[in-house]
C-alpha cells in the first residue's frame, strides 16, 4: 500500500519541530536527564502493609554491605515475622547473604565495610550493639556495653563506636568506646558536649585522631570535636551556625567534612562544610531548598569525592557528589527517600526506603537498594549510555534528513500557479517585435 505524498510530507515536516519541542519539554519531565546513570536497583520488602528499608550502606572494592529493617506491620512494631538486618552484596547488586535478628521496634544504624568483613551497630533486644561479621556472615564478636550505639569507624587497628547510656531518666551519658579487632575493650572516654537532647552523635576515625560531631537539638548547637587517639579530648569548635544541626562527619585524608540542615526562621537549608584536619574551616556550602525540617544529610566520603544523600527533598530526595575542593560535580533527584549513601570500586551505592518518611518515623512501604555510575551522563527516557546516545543520534539523524528530504523535494520545483496560467503554452515571438535595438 503506497502511503499519500502529502503524509510524508507532513510527517517529515513536523519531523524537526517536534524533535526541538521533545529537548525542551522532557527535561521538565525527568525523561532527558545529564546525571550518573542507574546500573542496578532491588526492591524489597514483604508486603505493601509492611514497612522496610535500607538504613546504612558501605563499599569497598569488591563488596557491598547493608544493614536496615525489613517487615515491621504500618503503624505498629509487633511482629514475630520482623526484625533488623545486615546483608553482603557484590557490586552488581547481587545478594550473598543475609543476617536476620533483634527484636521490632529496633534498628541498625551503620555498617561500616572493611576488609575481610562488616562492623554494625545499633540497637537490638533492648540494647546497644557493636558487631563483626567476617565475609562469610559468621559473626566473630560482639559487645553491648551502651544502651545505644550511633556510629562506628575503623581507624588502624581499632575500631572506634560512639553511643549513650541513660544514667537516669533524663540524663543520658555520651560516650567514645574503642575495641580492637577481636572485640576487646580497649578505653572509653565521656563525650564533653553542651548536650541537654544530643540525638545524633557521628564518629571518622583518621591517623591524626578520632573527630566526632555532635548536635543539641534543644539547644541548637553543634560540635565538632577531635580525641587523642587514646580518648583524649584535643578540642572542640562549635560550628558557625545558628539552630545547625550535623548529621554526619566523614574524611578522606584531605579534611574533615561535616553535613546538616540549618532552621532560620522560615527557611530551611543545608550546608556542607569541610575543615583541615587540625579544625580550621576551609570552606562551607550552604544552600535554600524545600529541605523538611527534622529529616537527615547523610554523608560518606573518600578519595573519589563526597557524597550526600538528603531526605526530603519534593517527597523523596536527592544525591549530590562534591569534589574536595568543594565544587558540585552533580546531583539527581528520587522519587523515594535514600537513607545511606556510599562510594565504592567505580560506582555509588544508595539505600532508603519508598513512601517519602524518615527513616526515624520507620514509614517506608519498600526498602531499595541500587547501585550508579560514579560519572555523568546521558539518559534519554529511562535508557543508560551507550542506547541513550543512539537514541538521540537517530532522532537527530531523522531531524536531519527529514530537512533534506523537503530540499531536495522542491528544490527547482516551479510555483503553483492558477490552472488557466498552467495550461499556457510558449509561444514564439517574432524577432522584428522586439523593436530597434539601441546601442550606447
Amino acid at each position: 500500500m503506497k502511503v499519500p505524498t502529502f503524509i510524508i510530507v507532513v510527517l517529515m515536516g513536523l519531523t524537526p519541530i517536534l524533535l526541538v519541542a521533545l529537548l525542551v519539554i522532557t527535561p521538565t519531565l525527568t525523561l532527558v536527564a545529564w546525571q550518573p546513570p542507574k546500573v542496578w536497583s532491588n526492591q524489597f520488602g514483604p508486603s505493601p502493609g509492611f514497612q522496610s528499608g535500607v538504613s546504612s550502606v558501605s563499599a569497598t572494592s569488591d563488596a557491598l554491605y547493608a544493614g536496615g529493617y525489613l517487615g515491621f506491620p504500618l503503624g505498629s512494631m509487633n511482629s514475630s515475622n520482623s526484625g533488623i538486618f545486615v546483608a553482603r552484596y557484590d557490586l552488581s547488586g547481587r545478594q550473598i547473604w543475609i543476617r536476620l535478628f533483634g527484636d521490632p521496634g529496633e534498628r541498625v544504624h551503620v555498617v561500616k565495610a572493611r576488609n575481610g568483613g562488616v562492623i554494625a551497630a545499633g540497637l537490638t533486644n533492648g540494647q546497644g550493639f557493636v558487631r563483626y561479621y567476617d565475609r562469610n556472615r559468621t559473626q566473630v564478636w560482639t559487645n553491648q556495653a551502651l544502651d545505644d550505639f550511633y556510629d562506628t569507624s575503623e581507624g588502624g587497628s581499632v575500631v572506634y563506636a560512639v553511643g549513650y547510656y541513660r544514667a537516669t531518666n533524663v540524663l543520658f551519658i555520651y560516650e567514645l568506646q574503642a575495641f580492637d579487632l577481636k572485640g576487646g575493650f580497649l578505653w572509653n572516654s565521656t563525650i564533653s558536649h553542651r548536650c541537654v537532647d544530643c540525638r545524633n552523635v557521628n564518629v571518622y576515625a583518621s591517623s591524626v585522631g578520632i573527630y566526632i560531631s555532635s548536635s543539641d537539638y534543644t539547644r541548637g548547637l553543634s560540635d565538632l570535636q577531635l580525641y587523642y587517639l587514646n580518648g583524649t579530648l584535643k578540642w572542640t569548635h562549635q560550628l558557625d551556625c545558628v539552630s545547625c544541626s550535623a548529621t554526619g562527619v566523614s574524611g578522606d585524608g584531605t579534611g574533615v567534612y561535616v553535613a546538616g540542615y540549618v532552621n532560620p526562621v522560615g527557611n530551611n537549608a543545608l550546608y556542607l562544610n569541610k575543615y583541615d584536619l587540625s579544625g580550621n574551616q576551609l570552606w562551607t556550602h550552604q544552600f535554600t531548598t524545600d529541605y523538611l525540617s527534622g529529616r537527615f544529610v547523610h554523608m560518606s566520603a573518600d578519595s573519589s569525592g563526597i557524597y550526600l544523600a538528603i531526605e526530603g527533598i519534593n517527597s523523596g530526595g536527592s544525591i549530590v557528589r562534591y569534589d574536595s575542593g568543594g565544587s558540585q560535580v552533580w546531583s539527581f533527584g528520587m522519587r523515594a527517600t535514600p537513607f545511606a549513601v556510599s562510594g565504592g570500586g567505580d560506582g555509588v551505592y544508595v539505600g532508603g526506603g519508598t513512601g517519602g518518611s524518615s527513616i526515624g518515623s520507620f514509614g517506608a512501604a519498600y526498602g531499595f537498594l541500587a547501585g550508579f555510575w560514579q560519572s555523568s551522563s546521558l539518559i534519554f527516557f529511562g535508557l543508560n549510555p551507550p542506547l541513550s546516545f543512539g537514541l538521540a543520534a537517530l532522532l537527530a539523524g531523522a531531524a536531519v534528513t527529514s530537512v533534506w528530504w523537503m530540499r531536495r523535494r522542491y528544490k527547482n520545483k516551479p510555483m503553483s500557479y492558477s490552472k488557466e496560467k498552467a495550461t499556457l503554452k510558449s509561444k514564439r515571438i517574432p524577432s522584428d517585435a522586439l523593436g530597434t535595438i539601441q546601442v550606447y
